[in-house]
């Protein structure tokens, strides 16, 4: 488990190291300060905004794919792709297993078909 980029052990291997320093007291007293200030910078109208911000470009990849796909579909009804992709695949042969190595399977072109009939 990693929080913040850094490990359980590091962590309180860096913690024994504050106490070490600063002593019981005054780690206290620093700890109820920084949690003081890290209440405040959430709180405040900048904290949010660079919270919103982080939200919204961790999901940015999955809004992109989305809107691509869309777009792509949109496209591929406009120029009628669906007519046309059983015909592409039927033009393509894959290998057989039992085919020897070395042999390229030639592919059976089907005649072209009949452009779509717009009434």
């Amino acid at each position: 488990m990693k929080i913040f980029g850094i490990g359980l052990l590091e962590l309180v291997f860096l913690l024994l190291l504050a106490l070490v320093i600063f002593g019981p007291k005054d780690l206290q007293k620093m700890a109820s300060s920084l949690g003081h200030t890290l209440n405040k910078w959430v709180s405040s109208e900048l904290g949010q905004t660079i919270f919103s911000f982080s939200r919204r470009a961790r999901t940015l990849p999955q809004t992109l794919m989305r809107e691509a796909a869309k777009e792509k579909a949109a496209l591929e009804k406009e120029i009628g792709l669906p007519e046309i992709q059983p015909w592409v695949e039927d033009a393509i042969i894959l290998p057989s297993p039992d085919m020897p190595a070395g042999d390229e399977p030639v592919p059976q072109v089907p005649p072209d078909p009949e452009p779509p009939v717009d009434e």
